[in-house]
């Protein structure tokens, strides 16, 4: 996929009543919404996925789907985010034929680095996010250091594939990204940090990409 994926919403299933607050933000016009795995089990998953996929289909936002090329499948989502610990996007494109799925998914691979960035496009990944760029706002133990908009932009500048900033994304840092060469922006806190705020938060994130050209 070369168009820009603009926001990416990952859901915070740690919240009470969180997929309400993913439909608030599908509602509120995010661009994309991941559903992310950690900490609920897959059947719980499975469900929401069942949840969401209806108010995406309903409006513009795509399905992004961390990690399990089934239940992707079962929802019809646009996409799959894969960990550094899944098998190449190929071979999850040949599984997904077998289980008969005929529209292409968006392939999104987890990466820290930029050889990883390499790795993702020579396995067949659409795209890749790229993390942490700031501090993250949902992780505040998180020890790793960040890349900062610099290493972004020479990431972007020599990155065969399309790459997704990720970590500690607010409406502030969104033009830096874009400019940087991101063709997209990711995260939780942005969008879920405020549960009381979740279409505002949404809104504000995707008029600063919108703004950021």
């Amino acid at each position: 996929m070369t168009a820009p994926f603009g926001v990416v919403a990952i859901t915070d299933p740690g919240l009470p009543d969180w997929i309400e607050l993913a439909t608030q933000a599908i509602q509120a016009g995010v661009p994309w919404l991941q559903l992310r795995a950690h900490p609920i089990s897959r059947d719980d998953r499975l469900r929401a996925a069942q949840l969401l996929a209806p108010a995406c289909a309903q409006s513009r936002t795509r399905l992004l789907i961390n990690g399990d090329l089934e239940i992707a499948i079962a929802v019809s989502a646009a996409g799959l985010h894969l960990p550094r610990s899944a098998p190449p996007a190929t071979t999850l494109r040949r599984r997904a034929v077998a289980l008969g799925r005929s529209e292409t998914l968006t392939i999104v691979r987890s990466c820290h680095y930029l050889d990883q960035l390499t790795d993702a496009h020579q396995e067949g990944a659409d795209a890749a996010t790229l993390s942490p760029i700031f501090p993250p706002g949902s992780k505040p133990d998180d020890t790793r250091p960040t890349l900062g908009v610099s290493k972004l932009a020479d990431a972007c500048a020599r990155a065969p594939l399309p790459v997704i900033a990720l970590g500690g994304i607010t409406p502030a840092r969104v033009a830096a990204c874009r400019r940087a060469g991101a063709a997209g922006v990711a995260t939780i806190s942005g969008v879920f940090g405020d549960p009381e705020d979740v279409p505002r938060a949404t809104e504000a994130l995707c008029r600063a990409w919108e703004l950021a050209v």
